[in-house]
């Protein structure tokens, strides 16, 4: 009898385990569609089995048709501590995110239509921006954020831009090496919108392509906290200096700026 209620433990352990794998790679699948509106693959999900934490390691977000290169963003690591309790509950809490971004490629096509206006979070700077709402009493209670994230690692290696409007098609290689650090992030749009004007912050890209990054700027300064504002306010200024020149000052939610 001991023998089989072991075993019934045992299998029982391991269907836990297995569920929660799924579960997991359902959720990170589900979840980075939301952020970017554009499909991806994974290679693999390692899931922690006593702890909340995860690695995912061949991360892609694929291009939309109508564009050469299968790839838009290569991320072969991603590392997510999770809040369980939280997530049973229905809510999204992200106590540490470290995200190895390696090569974003920025693709124009013949048509001269461009990839990043696929994502979700450019598409989003582009829509006319509501008139600001009245504030609100300060004693009811607010809203309860779409996502929190408690820390946000950043790293971005290279962006490569690619002009096939042109004959021949030209190709500028950008290695940008940001390292970067962000707190109480309560927006999912918010992390798309960092790793946009961060990635392009040293580069000619938005120029090029005529992407409107005091528009994402702005619309980002919308999706964050007060405490937070000041520091994105700063990233944009950096984002918005075609020269490369490093952003100055670490502020509120920023913690620090590294790598420059």
């Amino acid at each position: 009898m001991n023998k089989r209620v072991g075993l019934v433990i045992v299998l029982a352990i391991a269907l836990i385990f297995l569920a929660k794998n799924v579960i997991v790679r359902f959720a990170v699948t589900s979840g980075v569609k939301a952020l970017t509106g554009l499909r991806l693959s994974i290679r693999d999900i390692d899931v922690g089995w006593l702890n909340t934490r995860l690695g995912v390691t061949g991360l892609r977000v694929l291009n939309p048709t109508g564009f050469h290169d299968a790839v838009m963003v290569d991320v072969p690591e991603l590392y997510i501590d999770y809040d369980l309790g939280a997530f049973l509950k229905g809510q999204t809490h992200l106590e540490e995110i470290r995200l190895d971004l390696q090569e974003l490629t920025v693709i124009k096509n013949e048509q001269g239509d461009v990839n990043l206006n696929a994502l979700r979070t450019v598409k989003a700077s582009k829509e006319p921006r509501p008139p600001q709402p009245a504030p609100k009493d300060t004693t009811i209670a607010s809203k309860p954020p779409q996502i929190q994230v408690d820390l946000f690692e950043l790293h971005i290696g290279t962006v490569v831009y690619k002009d096939y409007s042109v004959s021949p098609p030209q190709v500028h290689t950008f290695p940008v090496n940001v390292h970067e650090r962000f707190e109480h992030i309560t927006h999912p749009q918010a992390l798309a919108g960092l790793i946009i004007t961060r990635a392009l912050a040293k580069t000619t890209i938005a120029q090029l392509t005529h992407l409107d990054l005091k528009a994402l700027q702005e619309g980002l300064t919308d999706l964050v906290g007060k405490s937070l504002q000041k520091a994105v306010g700063e990233v944009g200024q950096g984002a918005l200096d075609v020269t490369g020149q490093a952003v100055q000052g670490t502020t509120g939610a920023l913690k620090k700026l590294l790598g420059q």
